[in-house]
């Protein structure tokens, strides 16, 4: 097999990863926002337990999303969880300290 043999394998085969990470990345972000907004919309009509689980997600899909820390500790607090809920603030104030 000559070079030109195994670069004609090799570059459909990057650019087919370069894309599938592309796409990834998209559907990811998607994702998140998506139970981001979830999450915000439990908050406000007072589905805390619907809205942790929602940030839960967003936080397990991007853990330095501070807002969902942030929003995490916010419900925690409301279900009398102090302890909890200032871990989640912490969290949000060492992400995002502005």
């Amino acid at each position: 097999m000559h070079g030109s043999d195994i670069l004609a394998i090799l570059l459909p085969l990057l650019l087919v990863i370069m894309i599938w990470n592309v796409m990834w990345d998209v559907v990811s972000r998607l994702s998140i926002q998506r139970f981001y907004n979830k999450g915000n919309t439990f908050l406000k009509s007072g589905k805390y337990k619907e809205a942790l689980e929602a940030f839960e997600q967003v936080i397990k899909l991007k853990p330095d999303f501070a807002e969902a820390w942030y929003n995490k500790g916010v419900i925690l607090e409301g279900l009398w969880r102090y302890e909890e809920a200032l871990e989640a603030y912490n969290i949000a104030i060492k992400l995002k300290p502005d």
